[in-house]
């Protein structure tokens, strides 16, 4: 019987080493990227298109027709392509984006015969028939009045809205107003011009073999497509003021305070994300065990490093009673000045620097997993040296790394600061 009164041996993780994709392209140029790892025999196909809300040419034609894709094909209703899913014991997740889409379908391997051609009929056989476009048109309008009485779905929307502004992709949202105004016609013109007629990438993972990446070059190497590259030249404009909105229904405020930072590809991008860990990413963060665990002004608060392709920003929520809310927000910018006042203890930066080795290590334990590690930086134009990157980082960054970081990126000046409740 093992002793519980002594604590386990400690035992520091050492660099992870990431097992990689194979890269191959299909007869017809499509990049194939594909991971053949794990015991189970199950397999995930994702295709990514590099287009979406950036290229429509009115709010909500992007994700309308991403998701219309499995309401009916040319040989197919939306009842018999959910059942021939269903009855496979296949999933199929339908991801429409800003600057790119996903579609994803995860399937047994003995499976693959059958889905791998019915995820080609979606992409190239959809019809998008009028009456299940009513029907999808219904479900949206209503699930996005529902979401809309939440003060935090509210208070995220018009932090990006003063972020990017309201001209911009990333600043801009769908209202129940206008799903009205999208027809059939503006989703087939969407869909054979920016969908079907444009090339796209393939991450597939899980047990690959010869035969899933046969079925891959037959179903979808035939048919030649087009590049199309991503527009990033939206104007941004930011709007770093306070603003709260009163809602009476509520009895807490959304708090959101954030503005732009590094983006992925910069040099400074993993001692910022080590930092804001420190900040407010984990459970034992600063602002977690100061707002929340010593004074008890929320059930939650967090910060996150949100990266697009082209921009970086951090941005800090929480929900607290409305008459906390300035206390909250004064507490937050307290943390923030004495991370860039003071840095860390050694003891704190080697705590998180176990916890992010731990995390990672945690997140590379499944080919999907995997597969999603590489999509992370692939999206990106990066390469695995991201990684090894991010571990020497990890590895050797100091308190006064910390404490420069917090003073370039976390400074208060030019924050957004909102408050919705």
């Amino acid at each position: 019987m093992p002793d519980r009164t002594v604590a386990p041996t400690f035992k520091k993780l050492q660099r992870i080493q990431i097992p990689r994709v194979t890269s191959s392209r299909l007869q017809n140029g499509i990049l194939l990227n594909y991971i053949n790892a794990g015991t189970q025999p199950v397999c995930k196909i994702e295709l990514i298109f590099l287009t979406g809300k950036v290229h429509e040419a009115k709010p909500g034609i992007s994700y309308l027709t991403f998701k219309m894709l499995q309401e009916g094909t040319r040989s197919l209703s939306s009842f018999q392509i959910a059942e021939k899913i269903e009855l496979t014991g296949s999933y199929l997740g339908i991801e429409p984006g800003i600057e790119h889409s996903t579609i994803e379908l995860y399937f047994l391997k003995n499976k693959g015969s059958i889905v791998i051609p019915l995820l080609k009929e979606l992409f190239f056989e959809s019809t998008f028939p009028e009456e299940e476009l009513k029907k999808v048109k219904q479900i949206l309008s209503q699930n996005l009045k529902i979401e809309l009485e939440k003060t935090s779905v509210v208070a995220s929307r018009l932090f990006r809205k003063k972020l990017f502004g309201e001209m911009n992709p990333y600043g801009s949202f769908l209202e129940p107003d206008l799903i009205s105004q999208i027809t059939q016609e503006d989703l087939i013109d969407f869909y054979q011009t920016k969908i079907t007629q444009v090339s796209l990438e393939i991450i597939a993972s899980g047990l690959i073999d010869a035969e899933i990446l046969e079925l891959l070059e037959k179903n979808f190497g035939e048919r030649r497509l087009n590049k199309m590259g991503t527009d990033n030249s939206f104007e941004i404009l930011t709007d770093p003021s306070r603003e709260f909105i009163e809602k009476k229904s509520s009895s807490q405020t959304s708090i959101r305070i954030g503005k732009f930072c590094a983006k992925k590809q910069d040099v400074d991008f993993h001692k910022l994300f080590i930092t804001n860990e420190i900040l407010g990413g984990y459970f034992g963060s600063r602002l977690m065990q100061n707002i929340r665990e010593n004074k008890g002004l929320t059930y939650g608060i967090y910060s996150n490093i949100v990266t697009t392709l082209s921009n970086g920003y951090v941005v800090i929520g929480a929900d607290a009673k409305k008459e906390l809310r300035d206390k909250v927000i004064e507490e937050v910018f307290e943390e923030i000045d004495l991370l860039a006042a003071k840095g860390v203890s050694e003891e704190e930066l080697s705590t998180v620097r176990n916890y992010l080795f731990g995390e990672f290590l945690g997140d590379v334990n499944t080919p999907f997993n995997l597969a999603d590690k590489f999509k992370s930086v692939r999206l990106h134009g990066l390469g695995y040296e991201f990684y090894d990157k991010y571990f020497e980082t990890l590895e050797s960054i100091t308190s006064q790394e910390i404490q420069e970081t917090a003073q370039k990126f976390l400074d208060k000046s030019g924050m957004v600061v909102i408050g919705v409740g």
